[in-house]
């Protein structure tokens, strides 16, 4: 499958201005927390030349601590493999590359840390799956850019004649933050990973807050993409399934009823078949 169709930044043809430094820079920052393996099935690249950007990197600091402010590794346990995430002097130059602010305070984008990379790895596998499946990946967004396609897909504007302006009307708030969105055959998908650390009740407010969004999305695109949550064993999808059914229940002696968006739970490893047809399976909330 060709990488550049997905990942516009890995296509030479498009970017041609980009170093491989630079391609694999803005891969990491895309995905947050990678390993090496995870970056070859990625970009599609040999491990040299992996390897090769990534020590370009490093090189750009002179000492060990400038290293580290380029990019940053550690080793989770013995027998795993290296993991990657940008330093802040790379977050800066992708952030320029692709016209981002960096942020101020609290806001401003700073590298993750490693309590954030069992949620990252696991999200990550998610595409390496799909891709070394034969999944026929349309289109594929991490949460930096699905929070911009659910923005511009609320945003309105119009124009008022008289006063020959413009009003945009922009979302105040945006009840959810899906980690990624997969097109597959024309049909979308949020994706959310689900490292089975959060209480229930957490996930509950999770799950409500999709509630909330739904008549957001669904009146202002072609419709509401299905949502796949994919964890990590069958008991936690089954603990997934047991708070939705839950939340199900709460609404069901109730006149004002909310339509609940479409979604289904699997375990990590079944969403290939899933999107490919080979697995069928009900959903925990039917949607319209």
């Amino acid at each position: 499958m060709e990488r550049g169709r997905i990942f516009p930044w890995l296509d030479e043809k498009e970017t041609p201005h980009l170093t491989q430094m630079e391609r694999i820079m803005i891969t990491i920052y895309m995905f947050g927390v990678v390993t090496i393996p995870q970056l070859m099935v990625i970009t599609g690249w040999p491990k040299s030349k992996v390897m090769a950007a990534l020590n370009r990197i490093r090189r750009q600091g002179k000492t060990p601590e400038g290293k580290n402010d380029w990019l940053i590794y550690w080793v989770p346990g013995p027998g795993k493999p290296y993991i990657y995430t940008l330093g802040q002097k790379s977050i800066e130059h992708v952030c320029a590359i692709r016209k981002e602010q960096i942020g101020n305070g609290k806001r401003k984008k700073r590298p993750h840390k490693k309590g954030h990379m069992w949620h990252f790895l696991g999200f990550n596998e998610i595409i390496c799956r799909l891709l070394g499946g034969g999944v026929p990946v349309d289109e594929f967004m991490v949460g930096k850019e699905v929070m911009s396609w659910i923005y511009h897909k609320l945003i309105q504007r119009k124009y008022i004649r008289d006063e020959e302006r413009v009003e945009v009307d922009r979302p105040d708030f945006l009840p959810v933050k899906p980690d990624g969105l997969v097109e597959v055959n024309g049909e979308e998908y949020f994706l959310e990973y689900d490292t089975g650390s959060e209480p229930a009740l957490k996930l509950r407010e999770r799950l409500e807050r999709y509630i909330d969004f739904y008549p957001m999305l669904k009146d202002r695109h072609k419709g509401f993409p299905t949502t796949l949550w994919i964890t990590v064993t069958p008991n936690r999808r089954a603990t997934i399934e047991r708070v939705a059914q839950q939340i199900n229940e709460k609404w069901s002696d109730v006149w004002s009823r909310p339509t609940f968006p479409k979604m289904y739970t699997l375990v990590e490893g079944e969403e290939v078949d899933f999107l490919k047809g080979h697995l069928e399976i009900d959903p925990f909330w039917e949607g319209e």
